[in-house]
């Protein structure tokens, strides 16, 4: 059986002592509930061993270390000092809080930590109330309430930003040809553009503005948006007579990407994000994301950035909790180049987005006396959005149920682009339409939409699939660059 919906879019004290490490982690009133992860698989912080004087041995090798662990190591990310963290792959069948129960560490002192791929979101409120839409930046200069805003005129009296300033908004991505954000844009000085070369040897080809470590290519597009807004309260363009402006008039916005369409990414691939964004020259981190669970291989990562005098500016949260008793993660780890930032609103109180029947907050900025370090706005703010053009949106289990053989699509009335079968039902069975048991087949837009010239081109979908017991049914996702000729699959599923 199979049911699925698609959309496609174009374009949110307890000290660990090691002689070479010392990791301090906030006393916690209650531990955090654990975040979800990728399963089966793990990740895996190794470090060579230390010597008599505490020193630890950087020239030893690690060779043979996948010996204590039960998988194979698919992804290793280098660090300061040595260490290393492993994405290692689990047999099948086994689960993660198995391998875990296994302690690799006691078999090899080389191993430092042994965690989920945990994954992480966005930090984002999108209200739908007038003031979101409203060309109003009260965050910068409140008009009513003074002491709200962040007082940008009296700033921008001193300083409009600098382009020697690069900041990587480490996020969903970012529109980089955005018109009221391209020319603040960070451009990789040493690549040339489209040549398939990796010119200025960092690792990555045609990293001309940016990475994308959610689909690992160098267009760091924004599907989401969340990204894109961000960015435009950094930095969009300043006294150019369109849309907003950030609060730097002149800065440098480096795009790197690691949160996917739905606004979530993993450990493995935030670490490589801060890595990039470090080694290509950003001395700010901005991260808009976040999570319950401490992980010791981010912690890692983050603190060779404080190595390299690079600040972390992360979100505090939107749980509406005390993080010194419930920690939100990074911005509760306790490095010195982390700014826990919470939010406000435009009465210089702290933002809520949604009460319960009692009148309490349940969805808001998160707070702490120590663990957040300032407030910024944060509610009913307008910024720079993703030029996003939704081309599809068909939810199979309600739409005209199709033959799912030779099935055009045909518009749905309305102002949205909403596509439909043209034919009636044509399956006995109601769990498993549109699909036909024991038949190929395909539903394809009528006519087809050309997507040649959008960027960040994202298909959304949510799918249930249980096949026969011979195992011959399967999904696929298809496309073409020749009106329909020849047809590319972009993912096949098979199996429950």
């Amino acid at each position: 059986m199979i049911r699925c919906a698609i959309q496609v879019h174009s374009v949110r004290r307890l000290v660990i002592g090691l002689a070479f490490l010392s990791v301090v982690v906030p006393a916690m009133a209650e531990a955090p509930e654990r975040m979800a992860y990728v399963p089966g698989e793990v990740l895996v912080v190794v470090a060579p061993d230390t010597g008599p004087d505490g020193v630890a041995k950087a020239a030893e090798p690690l060779a043979g270390i996948e010996q204590a662990m039960t998988g194979n190591v698919t992804r290793s990310i280098p660090l300061a000092q040595s260490r290393q963290v492993l994405r290692v792959k689990l047999p099948e069948g086994q689960t993660v809080d198995s391998a875990l129960k296994e302690d690799w560490a006691a078999q090899d002192t080389r191993i430092i930590a042994v965690e989920p791929n945990y994954l992480w979101y966005k930090c984002a409120k999108h209200p739908n109330d007038p003031y979101y839409l409203d060309d109003s930046l009260w965050g910068l200069n409140n008009v009513v309430l003074d002491t709200a805003d962040i007082s940008a005129p009296e700033a921008w009296d001193f300083t409009t930003g600098s382009k020697d300033i690069v900041v990587a908004v480490i996020d969903t991505g970012v529109d980089y040809v955005h018109p009221d954000l391209a020319a603040n844009i960070w451009v990789n000085p040493g690549e040339i553009p489209g040549d398939g070369i990796d010119n200025d040897g960092n690792g990555f080809v045609d990293d001309v503005h940016g990475y994308d470590f959610f689909a690992y290519d160098a267009d760091p597009m924004d599907a989401d948006g969340h990204g894109t807004h961000v960015a435009g309260t950094i930095g969009a363009v300043g006294n150019n007579g369109i849309g907003v402006v950030g609060v730097n008039w002149n800065v440098q916005i480096m795009p790197v990407r690691f949160l996917g369409p739905a606004g979530s990414g993993t450990t493995i691939d935030a670490i490589e994000a801060i890595k990039y964004s470090v080694a290509n020259g950003a001395r700010i981190l901005n991260n808009s994301w976040g999570g319950g669970s401490f992980s010791h291989a981010l912690y890692a990562a983050i603190q060779d950035a404080e190595r390299a005098g690079v600040l972390f500016v992360a979100a505090a949260g939107n749980s509406a909790v005390n993080t010194d008793v419930l920690p939100h993660y990074p911005s509760s780890y306790t490095l010195s180049n982390i700014i826990s930032v919470g939010a406000s609103d435009e009465d210089d109180r702290l933002s809520c987005w949604e009460y319960n029947l009692f009148g309490a907050c349940v969805s808001g900025s998160n707070w702490g006396a120590l663990s957040v370090d300032l407030l910024a706005p944060g509610t009913d703010i307008w910024s720079t959005v993703p030029n996003k053009e939704e081309l599809i949106s068909e939810a199979f289990d309600t739409a005209t149920y199709p033959t799912f053989v030779n099935t055009h699509f045909v518009k749905v009335e309305g102002p949205n682009n909403h596509w439909q079968t043209e034919f009636g039902r044509a399956v006995a069975d109601p769990t498993s339409y549109p699909y036909r048991p024991n038949a190929d087949g395909s539903i394809v837009t009528v006519p087809p939409r050309n997507t040649t010239d959008l960027r960040g081109l994202n298909v959304v979908f949510f799918v249930y699939i249980v096949t026969d017991p011979d195992g011959g049914d399967y999904l696929d996702l298809d496309i073409t660059n020749d009106g329909g000729t020849t047809w590319h699959t972009l993912l096949h599923l098979t199996g429950s």
